[in-house]
């Protein structure tokens, strides 16, 4: 750096005071090795620093670490450790004798290596390095030069604390009713997905939830399409809950575009945690569409149905959450060195990145895709269990981890399980067909079912369990509704697994007999005769327990707050309990199959929210199909039409045809191949809509030919 340069003058210049830090950095930045910002150097805000507040750690100081020097013979006074908690105006009111008795002066260069001294402990590895190294000295420059202006948070009950949310200060909603909302949401919605820590709910942190304007509204907006706010007294829209979700989800979307295009303030994770809840309870889709771009070529277009809208929405907001998660460092095991942090903080974090994990997991599986995250290695599970242990309960003979931390483990464990079938099963059209033709897939799901139940005793054996399937009662308990998600989440993945093997039994009987009659069945004797007998079992097991489910949440009044993700899954178990009793895969009595199936289309169609709801537009598609699948046909009878469903006029004569046989009612429709093409339908949730619909379309030609006259 130049010399400075010094002109005479007959009246001295005032030298500028220099700016001397009044407190170190908290515990988080010094491991990391970057600047702690409290605000102005000479007047710091109250904790937590900027950097932990943007990632949720506990924001802690400890005394100063000083270098051991040789003891002089006579001991200066200790100084007492200065804390940014403190009151620094009355501390700077000691007078200066008391402070120190020979100030050291510092020298210009001593002022250039105090500033700059941090550089010598940066790592410099990548072009990032340089630039974080070169941004962080730059802001230090800055902030000696500016005071930054304080805001006190106002603690007062009622309108004070909201009117610092700033929807609320700019009238789209008043705080009675975001109250309301935000109260409804941690009731209601929460408890099915547990993404925010219940600890934000309790007033004494609301402060804390007012400083992630992004989750409250994501949080609220949910709520507004659910929640019954009465009238608004506007002719146009009556109803007040729409002009509130209206509003906040404009809002929303501005925010979220100012994050897509680089903005920084808000990447915290209370934003990571607000992504994926709009990826499992999107907004309308009427709130989403953008009708300024190519409106007249899209006048004419039809509208996507409700289940593209959230896949497309999902698979978004779930990508920009893990991009968020990886640069707050929410996957790097090594960024959780302080024992001292809050408890329930550790846990969101590690929370946090699981549910991200296991959100593109299941996007993945559902939409036929490529995951976003890879394989944790090693050191983060060691990290992961060795929180779980040091939280638990050390009581005789074993310690008891508290269960929050096993409900992430569990979660983290099958998402990882549903990964490798992704991975072995259906990497690829051509991997799927080939583990079809050769049945190499046996190996794996021998092996699949222990590790399965393994994982399970490990975390759930020492909980009490719970009939779930009893609708008695009012509602669920928190442990109840705690079982019921990992019972969810297993089945799914015991269905997703095995669902191959009634796929092989049935290649493997076409390429057999390639013409059959449409009164045969795959399975005419035991289906444990086959070879893929105990793995079909076992799917149609999993598919009935999760059907039964659905229909428990819905005697509960929950279902509708579910995830969409769940509606998917009932679903996918549904449509594969239509083929297994088509092809006699069932062991139990067909009309109780057909009595779940009836009462899940209802429970679904009950807990659709609007017409634009996922569970709305699949139960529409499952009344359509379902007519087309009675009981199946008889095995010793021809097939009679189950007057329980209300549809007697249905021609069910095609039914192994849409499911991908060739009979003998229906030559021109397999010479064409649209049968043919169904083979697969029902064995894989990345098409299980579009299959359903294409069943659906091939349906209603089949019927429009029947009904035309021969010429």
């Amino acid at each position: 750096m130049p010399a400075q340069r010094t002109t005479p003058s007959a009246t001295p210049q005032p030298r500028k005071p220099n700016h001397v830090r009044t407190y170190q950095a908290c515990e988080s930045c010094r491991a990391a090795k970057l600047r702690c910002d409290l605000g102005s150097p000479d007047a710091p805000h109250e904790p937590p620093c900027r950097r932990c507040l943007r990632t949720g750690r506990q924001c802690n100081f400890t005394k100063t670490y000083q270098r051991k020097t040789p003891k002089p013979e006579n001991p200066p006074s200790p100084r007492p450790v200065l804390d940014p908690r403190l009151n620094f105006a009355s501390y700077q009111q000691v007078p200066l004798s008391q402070q120190s008795v020979n100030p050291p002066k510092r020298t210009q260069d001593a002022d250039d290596t105090e500033d700059f001294k941090f550089v010598r402990g940066e790592r410099l590895e990548n072009p990032a390095d340089a630039l974080r190294i070169l941004c962080a000295a730059a802001e230090d420059e800055d902030s000696k030069g500016r005071e930054e202006p304080t805001f006190p948070i106002d603690y007062s009950v009622g309108t004070g604390l909201w009117n610092q949310w700033v929807p609320v200060r700019d009238g789209l909603l008043t705080a009675e009713e975001a109250t309301a909302l935000l109260s409804y949401f941690g009731t209601h919605f929460n408890i099915m997905l547990p993404i925010v820590p219940i600890q934000l709910f309790q007033p004494e942190n609301f402060p804390l939830l007012l400083r992630e304007p992004i989750l409250l509204a994501a949080m609220i907006c949910t709520a507004a399409r659910y929640m019954d706010m009465g009238d608004s007294f506007n002719p146009v829209e009556p109803r007040r809950a729409r002009i509130v979700q209206s509003k906040i989800t404009g809002w929303l979307r501005e925010r979220i575009g100012f994050i897509a295009m680089g903005e920084t303030s808000s990447r915290t994770i209370g934003t990571v945690e607000a992504l994926l809840i709009l990826s499992e309870w999107p907004p309308r889709a009427l709130l989403l569409s953008d009708n300024s771009i190519n409106v007249a070529s899209t006048s004419g277009k039809t509208p996507a149905n409700p289940c593209k809208v959230y896949d497309d929405l999902s698979w978004t907001m779930i990508g920009l959450a893990v991009r968020i998660s990886q640069e707050l460092g929410l996957h790097d095991e090594k960024a959780y060195p302080s024992e001292s942090q809050a408890e329930w903080s550790v846990h969101r974090r590690h929370r946090t990145w699981i549910y991200c994990q296991a959100a593109d997991r299941h996007a993945s599986v559902r939409l036929g895709r490529g995951s976003l995250i890879q394989e944790m290695p090693t050191g983060w599970w060691d990290v992961l269990g060795e929180y779980s242990r040091l939280s638990g309960d050390e009581t005789f003979p074993f310690p008891r981890v508290q269960v929050k931390w096993k409900d992430i483990m569990l979660v983290a464990q099958l998402t990882h399980m549903i990964g490798l079938i992704q991975e072995q099963f259906y990497d690829s059209p051509d991997v799927t067909a080939d583990l079809v033709r050769t049945g190499r897939f046996e190996t794996t799901l021998h092996r699949l079912k222990p590790e399965l139940e393994m994982a399970w005793d490990i975390k759930a054996g020492d909980l009490p369990t719970y009939d779930l399937f009893d609708h008695q009662g009012t509602s669920f308990t928190e442990d109840e509704l705690r079982e019921l998600r990992w019972r969810l989440d297993l089945d799914y993945i015991r269905l997703y697994s095995n669902a191959i093997a009634m796929r092989a039994a049935q290649a493997r009987v076409m390429r057999r007999h390639s013409k059959r009659n449409q009164h045969d069945r795959v399975f005419q004797a035991s289906v444990i005769n086959s070879t893929e007998g105990p793995f079909i079992i076992e799917a149609v097991d999993a598919a009935i327990s999760l059907v039964k489910y659905g229909i428990a949440l819905h005697k509960k009044a929950i279902l509708r707050h579910c995830p969409s993700r769940a509606f998917l899954r009932l679903v996918f178990a549904s449509v594969f309990l239509m083929k297994a009793v088509s092809f006699g895969a069932v062991g139990q009595p067909e009309q109780e199959i057909v009595d779940l199936q009836c009462s899940l289309i209802q429970a679904l169609s009950s807990a659709s929210v609007d017409d634009e709801h996922v569970a709305s537009y699949l139960a529409r598609m499952l009344s359509r199909v379902f007519p087309a699948i009675p009981t199946g046909p008889s095995r010793a009878a021809p097939p009679e039409i189950n007057n329980t469903t209300d549809m007697s006029n249905i021609d069910t004569s095609n039914l192994l045809s849409i499911f991908g046989f060739d009979t003998e009612i229906s030559p021109n429709a397999a010479a064409d191949g649209h049968f043919e093409n169904l083979s697969g339908f029902g064995y894989d949730p990345r098409s299980i809509v579009s299959d359903i619909e294409e069943m659906l379309a091939v349906t209603e030609n089949f019927q429009f030919e029947l009904q035309q006259p021969m010429l």
